[in-house]
């Protein structure tokens, strides 16, 4: 059977439009979204700039996406890469650094739902992909991770949290979550069966994310608004037209890495060749989570599949001046 997506009518708040995506997709289920049962702390004894360790304490599966801010410790930190935690599963996490100004504090994060703002997430994403290596911030002598032009992936994320710091004002401790704290509050409501959602910030289409279940785009709903609102706080006001939603969701839909059940099947060496020149990462672990990565045009998407079904894609228009542009208005 054919998974197809399907875009629903916009609704707008100030620069934003917000657009919610259905697909027919088999649903993926048995998975904690919440974080609840995440035990997130520094590492022991010498904390790691780019690393937390986290613990899943209770019975289910526990979903960590990239993108995810995890509040508190020595710094405010933003996941990197995503993973699923199986029950009692413990590891190390590669995360970027969200909090400019301190280093210092309690052991313990929190996971709440809360989403980085995807011109910031762009910056790191670019960077991830397709070279990967590790990434540093302030005190940290280990390798760094670097985009295809060379630059450090904590130095993209950092130039891109500078436009609020430059644009909005300065915060206490230069933390992005102080910066969506700022940002005006929404009431908008997700809709019966809705998986996905497409952000239109100024009159154009930034980006668009889906998800693996209902339950799974219910954890970040709030989290994604806040995120959209902030970006929009350096647009303007202007909503996005329901043809380029229709259009960009045509081209994601499009995409090799959106098929995962016909992803899953295909041997590893022959991913290359057969998706051509569109390029794919494909890898894994013992629980069957493997990243998916590919490209099309403007558009660049990464996620992560369990087995044969999609946990959690971002699709980013890298035409956006927003995602294009680390300093730039749309």
């Amino acid at each position: 059977m054919e998974h197809t997506l399907h875009v629903g009518r916009g609704t707008s708040f100030g620069a934003v439009t917000l657009f919610p995506v259905w697909t027919n997709a088999p649903g993926l289920n048995g998975f904690d979204w919440s974080g609840a049962a995440l035990r997130v702390a520094e590492r022991e004894g010498a904390p790691v700039v780019g690393e937390l360790v986290v613990q899943n304490t209770g019975a289910r599966p526990v979903v960590l996406l990239e993108g995810d801010l995890l509040a508190g410790g020595w710094q405010d930190r933003m996941v990197a890469a995503s993973t699923i935690l199986g029950r009692g599963d413990g590891r190390v996490v590669e995360v970027v650094c969200v909090e400019h100004g301190r280093w210092g504090g309690e052991q313990a994060h929190g996971a709440r739902g809360r989403r980085g703002a995807a011109s910031v997430r762009y910056g790191l994403d670019r960077a991830r992909h397709p070279e990967q290596s590790r990434g540093g911030c302030d005190g940290d002598n280990g390798g760094e991770q670097r985009d295809e032009q060379g630059e450090p992936a904590q130095q993209q994320v950092w130039q891109r949290i500078g436009r609020f710091e430059s644009e909005r004002g300065g915060t206490k401790s230069s933390s992005m979550l102080d910066h969506l704290g700022r940002a005006p509050q929404v009431d908008a409501r997700r809709l019966p069966g809705q998986r996905g959602v497409v952000v239109g910030i100024g009159g154009v289409v930034a980006w668009g994310e889906m998800f693996g279940s209902t339950a799974g785009l219910a954890s970040r709903w709030d989290g994604l608004l806040n995120a959209a609102m902030l970006d929009a706080q350096l647009a303007p006001a202007v909503s996005t037209p329901a043809s380029a939603a229709r259009h960009f969701v045509s081209g994601w839909a499009a995409m090799p890495a959106m098929d995962t059940q016909a992803l899953a099947a295909i041997e590893e060496a022959a991913l290359d060749s057969l998706f051509d020149p569109v390029p794919l990462e494909h890898g894994g672990d013992a629980h069957g989570v493997a990243p998916i990565v590919s490209r099309r045009g403007k558009l660049s998407l990464s996620g992560t599949r369990h087995r044969d079904r999609l946990v959690h894609a971002t699709v980013f228009n890298t035409a956006h001046p927003q995602m294009e542009h680390a300093g730039g208005h749309a």
